[in-house]
This record gives C-alpha cells, structure tokens and sequence, in this order.
C-alpha cells in the first residue's frame, strides 16, 4: 500500500510541471488592456474603443482600453515600449510613433514594437467655428500674413501629429500662427467649441458631428483630394498651398512578443476589423479603410520615422 501510494506521489510530482507548463503557454488567459496615446472624445479613442469588443469576442477575455495622453502620445508610447512582451499590453500606434522621438517626446521607435497592422487613415483640417469671422481658408492665410502670430491653433499636444500638420501648414504658406497644446484632439475641439481658440489642426474625421450639426467649419483639408464626407470643403493644395499630412491608426505589441502570441492577437484584431460595428464605424465618421498587414506596415512605419527624423528638427528649428 505504502509503495503503491509513493508511486502515485511520484507520477504527480512529475505531472505537476507539465501542467503547470501546459497552463502558463495558455493565451489569453486574463484581461488585455489596450493603451490609447491620446484622452477620451478623438479619433484616436474611438478607434481603439470599437476595436475592443470585436477583440473581446474574438479572444474570449476582457478588452479594455486605457488612456495615457500626454507628451504628444508619447507616455503611453514609453509606457508600451517597456511593458512586458506577453501579449497583455497592444499599444495604439498612429503616425505618432513615427514622430515622438524625434520631437523630443519620447525614446520611444517603431522599431519598438512588433505592428500587428494600420486600420485606417485620415487627413489633418483647418477648423473653426461656424461663427468664425474666416469664412474661407484664403482669409484665414491671408490674415495670418498680415498678423503673425495672431491667430491661435490648438493641437493634440506640442510635436505630435497635428501640432506638426500646422507648422508644416506654416512652412508651405509663409505664415506665423500661434500654437496651442492640449492633451489630445479631443480637449482641442472642446477649447474650439468653447470660443477659447480661434482654430484648431486636427482630423477632419473627428469633427464631423460637430461640421453637421453647425457647431464648426472645416476651412481646408491638407491631402491630395477631397475628403470625401465633406466634398464641398476644398483641400489646401487647391488654395495654392502645397501641403498633405495624413495621419494613419494602427496597433502593435512590445518588440519580442513570442511568434504564438502575436498571431492569435493579428487574427483577433483582423476579425474584428472586418466586423460590420468596426467597418461601420469608419463609415459614419469619414475614416479610411486602410487595413495593411504586419511586415508591410512595419517597413512603412519605418519609413515614415527615417521622414520624420529629418523633417522635425527642421520644422520645429532645432537640430539634434
């Protein structure tokens, strides 16, 4: 009896690791959490909140998002850059990613983080209130010129994209505008509707409830046609300025993520991407479909950063 009870000791002993091993190889097996670069109300937000659920379902664990703005993305860029590579931490990476550090925001690179793939995209607009005494992006410019530095511009925060889009808007027209930061786009077009700023640099897609409902006004799109929501409202090449920024939303894990992990998170973010809410969604706000795989958009990233390293300190008069 006391033999055959050390051989079932024995057998468990030896059972226990394969099964721990079994259950620690398992994924997911608890919460993910998707950390957006940006607060609550912008494109950046409502792209990482309804590409959540899909996830969810697809996984079978909780999705939840969580906002770490500041430093023009580039907290929740470092804060994703060092988080363990198990699959538990996507970080939300728009065209940001290319530009946090060579603004000085973050140490954070595309070369941080394995992508998992881009999602959409959508051009940078000159905006401001229906009531605004700019009636047309000609007198906007032609106001800038004759008052450097009158005109306030609020931003998504101090080098990150729409910060960016306005000097690069400055640059192109010969103009001096007055910039404003904000913790995200959102906060922006709160301090817009409010009457605190005379305009704002951001996403034309994010405006648009407040475009319809006759709240705000989009001067001008910088891209190399129209915006297709909006069809009325003219591109900045087309007044004469020769300037296009597109901001591109992606998502992506810390670089040395296992092989296994990434691919079940890929097939999970595809599924929900092609989801009739995900597809929906970029509809009704004027985002464009723009799914581009691993490998593609990680190059792609790559690029943009190369272009981004050498346009900043220029931009923003500094050199490194």
């Amino acid at each position: 009896m006391k033999k055959a009870l050390a051989v079932l000791l024995l057998v468990a002993l030896v059972a226990i690791p394969v099964f721990a091993q079994g259950g620690a190889e398992k994924f997911p097996s608890r919460q993910i959490t998707i950390v957006c670069q940006a607060s609550p109300g912008g494109s950046s937000d409502l792209n990482c909140r309804t590409i959540a659920p899909g996830m969810e379902q697809a996984l079978g664990v909780p999705v939840v998002v969580e906002n770490r703005a500041g430093a023009g993305g580039g907290i929740a860029m470092s804060y994703c850059a060092s988080a363990p590579a198990d699959g538990y931490t996507i970080a939300h990476l728009p065209l940001d990613i290319a530009q946090v550090e060579p603004a000085g925001n973050s140490d954070a690179v595309p070369s941080d983080f394995r992508f998992l793939a881009r999602v959409s995209h959508h051009p940078a607009a000159i905006i401001v209130k229906a009531d605004s005494p700019f009636q047309t992006f000609e007198d906007y410019i032609a106001y800038a010129k004759e008052h450097p530095g009158e005109i306030t511009v609020g931003n998504s925060g101090m080098g990150a994209v729409w910060h960016l889009a306005a000097c690069q808007l400055e640059q192109a027209a010969g103009i001096s505008l007055n910039h404003i930061p904000f913790e995200g786009a959102g906060p922006s077009i709160t301090a817009l509707m409010g009457g605190h700023i005379d305009s704002i640099c951001a996403s034309a897609a994010e405006v648009r409830s407040h475009v319809q409902s006759g709240n705000l006004r989009i001067l001008a799109v910088m891209s190399d046609e129209r915006f297709p929501v909006f069809p009325e409202v003219p591109t900045a090449k087309e007044c004469g300025i020769d300037v296009s920024v597109l901001c591109w939303l992606a998502f992506g894990v810390p670089a040395g993520t296992p092989d296994d992990v990434f691919n079940t998170l890929h097939d999970a973010l595809k599924t929900s991407y092609e989801s009739e809410a995900y597809q929906a969604m970029l509809a009704s706000n004027g985002y464009t479909p723009g799914w581009m795989e691993p490998e593609e958009m990680q190059a792609y990233a790559e690029a943009e950063y190369e272009l981004y390293s050498e346009l900043i300190p220029r931009v923003l008069g500094y050199t490194e």
